[in-house]
């Protein structure tokens, strides 16, 4: 069985246009996708058509449910929903999409009308290969619970029981969104993490989150793609910088070859965001450049030395603006709490910006840069 996995898919401006008109440029682009036996992306946004904003830090994201059909002409068989954007409507937003996806016959995982539904797996069989996919998505604000609507959650306890669920006789698949925008290696609690559930059943992982290509490496014989960047998401910024660009207008399909429930290939297959045609998939010299610098990437990933010294100068980037989010003085804020009463990261931070700060101590991605901060403040 040849499976393709893609990253992010967000359409938005004119791109959301294509996928409502089912326009003849998917059903052109989808050939390359109809060469493969099953095809799996990220959709990265809910589908409703009466939005219902949630309160949130970062962007709110929506499509409308007509985008499903130019989803469908594109070739695409599958999506996870296990992302951090997933709830950005709110219950119905979930709902939503996941009533359009299923008029449309497109499978979907990792979210649902509640936790239960949100976690079953995606079963795939084909000639003699039997094949179970989880995807799962790091808290941010969009975690499915007992009642309400959302992600499946990335909370290693509950991961691994999942996986332990799945009978022994699956080529068993995790995918991951999760890690840091814009850096190109795993955090390193993820990292051990991804590598212990291959210890533990897992035989291929695939990570997207990062609007970036990530390293990737093979671990007890078992590859972990920790990023695949941007399938199709428009630029939400149309002023975005030189740097920016060359993380958010490249990404990275994986297509892998299964039978007999063993993997027999792996392929990298760069692509580019392309105005007129959405993507393109870089040919030639281009592709070599690409997989030259996914290489590079790997290499460093490799040498513990020079990954640290990587995420070490990240989370110094971001010192600042992680501080910031932060009420610091804690000796005054105590003495301001204490004999007024008051919260004083209620008085200096407006909801927003609670919510920035929530975010930031909630998700694992976060919290890692802050403790290394911390760490090398000392």
């Amino acid at each position: 069985m040849k499976i393709l996995f893609a990253g992010d898919l967000a359409p938005s401006g004119s791109d959301r246009a294509v996928f409502e008109n089912n326009s003849e440029l998917l059903k052109k682009r989808g050939t390359f996708f109809r060469s493969y036996d099953y095809v799996l992306a990220n959709l990265e946004m809910p589908l409703i058509d009466a939005p219902s904003p949630i309160k949130k830090s970062g962007p709110v994201l929506s499509g409308t449910t007509k985008m499903v059909h130019g989803i469908r002409a594109l070739g695409i068989n599958g999506v996870t929903l296990a992302n951090n954007h997933i709830r950005d409507h709110g219950n119905a937003g979930v709902l939503s999409t996941c009533a359009a996806l299923d008029r449309a016959g497109i499978n979907r995982l990792g979210a649902g009308r509640n936790l239960e539904e949100a976690s079953q797996p995606l079963f795939l069989s084909y000639g003699d290969s039997k094949i179970a996919i989880l995807s799962f998505a790091e808290r941010e604000f969009s975690y499915a619970t007992k009642d309400g609507a959302g992600a499946n959650p990335f909370d290693l306890p509950y991961v691994i029981r999942q996986l332990k669920s799945i009978p022994s006789d699956y080529f068993k698949i995790v995918v991951i969104h999760g890690g840091n925008e814009y850096f190109r290696y795993p955090y390193p609690a993820l990292r051990e993490s991804l590598r212990l559930l291959t210890e533990l059943g897992a035989e291929l992982i695939i990570c997207h989150h990062s609007h970036c290509i990530c390293a990737s490496e093979i671990y007890e014989s078992h590859p972990i793609f920790y990023g695949l960047g941007n399938f199709i998401f428009t630029p939400l910024r149309k002023n975005m910088s030189e740097e920016r660009a060359n993380f958010w207008n490249n990404g990275l399909l994986v297509a892998v070859q299964i039978e007999n429930n063993r993997l027999i290939s792996v392929e990298k297959i760069p692509i580019e965001r392309d105005a007129d045609t959405l993507f393109s998939i870089a040919q030639g010299d281009k592709r070599d450049q690409y997989l030259e610098k996914m290489e590079g990437y790997d290499k460093i990933l490799a040498d513990e030395d020079a990954y640290k010294k990587e995420w070490n100068n990240f989370c110094m980037q971001l010192r600042q603006r992680y501080a910031g989010a932060l009420v610091g003085f804690r000796r005054i804020v105590f003495l301001f709490n204490k004999y007024t009463g008051l919260s004083l990261l209620r008085v200096l931070q407006s909801k927003d910006g609670l919510r920035c700060t929530e975010n930031l101590l909630r998700c694992p991605a976060h919290h890692e840069v802050l403790k290394t901060i911390f760490d090398r403040d000392r």
